[in-house]
């Protein structure tokens, strides 16, 4: 993760989802590329491209603006409706004197009782999506964490967690999705389970990768279902 000294790999949708997700909520600055780079095959290009990333900035092409402003705008419209009027506030609790826990959920209502994340896909078909990316974004943990953390700082509420699901390719498609109470309490159980590990492996410095054992693959059930 860049954020641990690594690099990834940026696509050019990808990127246009982050500059979607910037232009919501703020974030790293986006940056046009001149008019005369159409790709980012030119060494030219890719130099400014290159640069960008570097500085903490998001590189588009010029052609890619109107593709920005195409999704934020009915995304920025759902917001609306949906009733958050907060961006991007950080949250910052000590989790029972474990460990110190942070999250930044993308919006909130002003009672903290719905939070909305925003998040870019190929396919925002909602049985897709919760298949697909749900637990294998880790986005049922963001969401315990954010509802943990909440509960934390304010105390009892009945809240909830959204995402509002963007497609990254025209005419840019929305769904919102959200977590049932069974869903809800497997997140739950995941951030205490995560919390405590966490804080061994502070405790003792020590981070363990994968065991050595071999694991073998079996079907999921839908798969099964579907053959």
């Amino acid at each position: 993760h860049p954020r641990l000294g690594g690099h990834r790999e940026e696509s050019s949708r990808a990127e246009l989802g982050s500059a979607a997700h910037a232009s919501l909520f703020g974030g790293a600055p986006v940056v046009y590329a001149p008019d005369e780079f159409t790709d980012w095959r030119k060494k030219d290009a890719q130099l400014f491209r290159d640069g960008a990333r570097e500085r903490g900035e998001l590189p588009l092409l010029a052609r890619q603006k109107q593709d920005v402003e195409e999704m934020a705008g009915p995304a920025r419209e759902r917001l609306v409706t949906l009733g958050v009027t907060e961006f991007e506030r950080t949250l910052l609790w000590n989790d029972g004197d474990v460990c110190w826990c942070r999250s930044r959920p993308d919006a909130m209502s002003a009672d903290r009782l719905l939070v909305v994340d925003y998040k870019t896909a190929a396919n925002a078909d909602p049985s897709t999506w919760i298949r697909s990316a749900i637990i294998p974004g880790g986005y049922d943990i963001q969401a315990g964490l954010v509802l943990s953390g909440l509960h934390s700082l304010l105390g009892f509420g009945k809240r909830e967690f959204l995402f509002l699901v963007q497609e990254i390719e025209p005419p840019y498609c929305l769904s919102v999705v959200g977590l049932g109470p069974e869903f809800l309490d497997l997140a739950h159980r995941k951030v205490e389970a995560a919390i405590i590990k966490w804080a061994d492996c502070l405790n003792n410095n020590a981070f363990p990768a994968y065991d050595v054992r071999t694991h073998y693959a079996e079907p999921p059930t839908y798969a099964m279902m579907a053959a």
